[in-house]
């Protein structure tokens, strides 16, 4: 594991998506800088809550929820677990949860409000908030929180 700088964990930060693609259960992320092959994930519509992945399997696939109705979150919430695992698992510096939580946010928001304006960012915020506040309340029934990498 790599340690990384202040300054390249500014430059992660301030990376552009220039395209995300979606085709036959697969999202495909590209940074303006360049592609990079690890951003190629395969989707599984399985999880309860937003969307999640296993650090201990080195399978390529996020798991989202189905339940998901606008096309627009799920597409966000693909974009977002694609870059956190990648930052966790498949980039030179593997960082912590908290770090590559906080860089695949500031990217996925980024992104989103690019695309599709700063108000359905706000509605999709909140109902990831209280997803994530039901999840929290509902911790106790694995045991711990750590069962799997869930993000948000």
């Amino acid at each position: 594991m790599s340690m990384i700088t202040k300054a390249e964990l500014n430059r992660l930060k301030r990376r552009n998506i220039a395209h995300a693609y979606f085709k036959d259960s697969y999202v495909r992320v590209h940074f303006e800088e360049r592609s990079l092959p690890k951003l190629k994930v395969k989707i599984v519509e399985s999880e309860e809550w937003v969307g999640s992945w296993w650090k201990q399997r080195a399978e390529n696939i996020i798991r989202l929820d189905s339940k998901i109705q606008e096309k627009n979150w799920f597409l966000s919430v693909a974009v977002h677990e694609v870059i956190e695992k990648w930052l966790m698992c498949d980039s030179i510096w593997k960082l912590p949860y908290d770090i590559a939580h906080s860089i695949s946010d500031t990217i996925e928001e980024r992104w989103h409000v690019k695309k599709w304006g700063l108000e359905s960012w706000n509605d999709y915020m909140e109902r990831v908030e209280l997803i994530w506040e039901k999840e929290n309340n509902n911790c106790e029934i694995w045991g711990t929180r750590n069962v799997a990498m869930r993000s948000y």
